[in-house]
């Protein structure tokens, strides 16, 4: 049944859930489609899955006994946000850790049978 000027219906798949990863099988190739909630960045989560499944993809190919612990499945650019750009940083800590490593020994000569640290 269709009602003059529409030609079909537009779809959107809704979820609770923070994340929510899909994997369309196309024959040749995959599709990932992420639904995910703010701030999480379904580019970022696509392109962890991406990696993940090629690096997959090609232990079973050329390296079928390695353990897949040994896979390498962070992406170039992600690494090196994580590990560079989140780590610059313009602040000399040097002196916080001073101040605070001499007011610790401070803290220590004042009351050396007090409770130093409770986990």
């Amino acid at each position: 049944m269709g009602w003059r000027g529409w030609n079909g219906w537009a779809r959107q798949e809704r979820t609770n859930y923070p994340l929510s990863l899909s994997v369309e099988d196309f024959g040749e190739a995959l599709g990932l489609t992420a639904q995910v909630a703010e701030p999480i960045s379904a580019d970022r989560v696509c392109g962890y899955m991406q990696r993940a499944l090629e690096q997959l993809a090609d232990a079973l190919e050329y390296a079928p006994d390695r353990p897949v612990r040994e896979l390498d499945i962070l992406p170039a650019d992600e690494r090196t946000y994580l590990l560079e750009d989140l780590n610059r940083t313009d602040a000399d800590l040097t002196r916080r850790i001073f101040a605070c490593t001499s007011c610790s020994r401070r803290q220590v000569r004042r009351a050396p049978d007090a409770v130093a640290l409770v986990l």
